[in-house]
């Protein structure tokens, strides 16, 4: 019966999941437009939506791994072997991770000072996921903006790596590099509204995260990473947003 129940809600989360990748395109749009018009709350309207979505799915996918069959220990689902893992010690792997975290922070910092001191030229921003309508720049957007970069950092890590990849492999049968290939591809079509380049730059991510999730058979390193990696949004600065008639 439990496993009926957990099944259920896994279905539930699939819908919902769906249902926010459906609509983010059109609500990102309209919030570009907001912001454009000068709307004071058109970011932090934006900010509760998306922290009402993650509270929703971290909620389902907690009930749905509770209930049932899904397991979050990588090694069950056949990630737990493979060559990465054992080529690195144990002793060396919390080396490793702590490294790569420090890594990621450097260059997060680099990127916020250089974003901080102007925006980037026209040819640049081509090769920049769209998101300037996420960025804050009242300090009460900026304090909205970490508490959703913080619940981004722990629920999507939560959904897209621990019930997903449990999921994946409880109902459809999948197995090994396969759960982190289709991990990778549905996290990154979530991203669809912040255009092609957003799409490549979160499914990187979500590679970069899963590895790390494989690796240390834990979600708490890939939560801190994911939560470090939102969290520089509050410090940008915005640009400008763009003239009318640009393509959105």
């Amino acid at each position: 019966m439990r496993a009926i129940a957990s099944a259920a809600v896994s279905l539930v989360l699939a819908g919902f999941i769906a249902w926010t990748f459906w609509r983010s395109p059109g609500l990102y749009r309209r919030a570009k437009a907001a912001v454009a018009a000068g709307d004071p709350k058109a970011r932090s309207s934006l900010y509760l939506v998306s922290l009402r979505s993650r509270v929703v799915s971290g909620a389902l996918a907690l009930l749905a791994v509770a209930l049932g069959p899904i397991t979050l220990d990588p090694r069950v689902l056949g990630l737990g072997h493979n060559p990465i893992v054992r080529m690195v010690p144990g002793s060396w792997k919390t080396v490793l991770v702590a490294g790569l975290i420090g890594a990621v922070t450097g260059e997060l910092i680099r990127r916020t000072a250089a974003a901080r001191r102007g925006p980037a030229p026209p040819t640049a921003s081509r090769w920049r996921p769209d998101f300037h309508a996420l960025i804050p720049v009242t300090l009460a957007e900026r304090w909205l903006g970490a508490v959703v970069a913080i619940g981004a950092g722990t629920v999507e890590e939560l959904v897209f790596r621990g019930w997903l990849f449990g999921a994946l492999h409880t109902y459809l049968g999948l197995s090994g590099a396969i759960i982190l290939v289709v991990g990778v591809a549905i996290y990154g079509l979530g991203h669809w509204y912040q255009g092609p380049v957003g799409v490549l730059t979160s499914s990187f991510e979500a590679l970069v995260f899963g590895v790390v999730y494989v690796g240390t058979c834990s979600l708490i390193v890939p939560m801190v990473l994911h939560t470090v990696v939102d969290l520089r949004v509050i410090f940008m600065r915005a640009p400008p947003p763009p003239s009318e008639g640009a393509t959105t």
